[in-house]
């Protein structure tokens, strides 16, 4: 099934029967066996457990993260590529990173954990979220380097009356920024900006022309192409978007990929690095 382009998954997905589709639904979301050489290992320690990662970045979590641990970094493969390639990212060129759509700010607390001179600012609207987020930065000392941020990034600087999180709490009101604005708000230009806001990575790339223009970071992006089809946005006119910024596309493995490696494909979601010719 995974040779097939969305289109024609769709119309299977309508005659194919619920025992054929149900072992074929992982595998748009990325639970495959990973194929980079991440490994994790979790032991209990008080208060919570103790996630080494790859026999050197050493991650505390409490109890209530160790469901988004295990999707991350052992059930989901493809998400343990992108963490992978995230740790090699953080010691090369590593620096400042905007982690737009933050959820519990895992991959940040890794990034900065991967280096001490690594820096962090995650975006997360839901009060929920950041509250586990904060409890983990705590328990690794990042207070210093990590950022939580309340704001919500998008294609421009606007407050919405609510927003529905994902824990199903309406928090009043939410602050929009752009990437561009915090550039200028904080006075620095991120190397990496990690974005996954489940099929909106559009308004964030709009919102980040300057930056892309005149200090182009590495992206570590997660297209979730069925949801910006739905939106009516095409995925192939963001990727012509960034090419003609002089990105290149790669795999979370370091496979140079074509864009239409990356709008064609079949998958749900497609985790991927865009990387501008200066960094390649």
């Amino acid at each position: 099934m995974m040779f097939l382009s969305r289109g024609l998954r769709d119309r299977f997905r309508r005659i194919l029967p619920e025992f054929i589709k149900r072992p074929l639904r992982g595998r748009l979301y990325g639970f495959v066996p990973a194929r980079s050489a991440l490994r994790a290992a979790i032991h209990e320690a008080a208060g919570g457990s103790i996630v080494t990662v790859n026999g050197s970045v050493e991650l505390r979590v409490p109890a209530s993260a160790l469901p988004d641990v295990r999707y991350h970094l052992v059930d989901n493969g493809e998400s343990m590529d992108e963490i992978a390639n995230l740790l090699q990212v953080a010691r090369e060129p590593g620096g400042l990173l905007f982690d737009v759509g933050g959820h519990k700010s895992l991959l940040s607390e890794l990034f900065c954990l991967a280096s001490p001179r690594n820096r962090a600012i995650s975006y997360e609207p839901s009060p929920s979220l950041r509250r586990d987020a904060a409890q983990i930065r705590s328990l690794n000392g990042l207070d210093d380097r990590l950022v939580l941020s309340a704001n919500a990034i998008g294609d421009r600087s606007c407050r919405v009356a609510g927003y529905v999180d994902g824990n199903g709490l309406i928090a009043f009101p939410v602050e929009f920024t752009t990437l561009d604005a915090e550039c200028d708000r904080l006075g620095v230009s991120p190397e990496v900006v990690k974005i996954d806001i489940e099929g909106f990575e559009d308004q964030a790339l709009a919102g980040a022309e300057r930056l892309l223009a005149e200090h182009p970071p590495i992206l570590l992006l997660e297209f979730h192409l069925d949801l910006l089809e739905q939106r009516g946005v095409r995925p192939r006119d963001l990727l012509a978007g960034l090419e003609r910024r002089g990105y290149g596309f790669f795999s979370t493995t370091g496979r140079r990929l074509s864009a239409r490696d990356v709008y064609g494909s079949a998958r749900a979601v497609m985790r991927f690095m865009a990387r501008p010719a200066s960094a390649r």
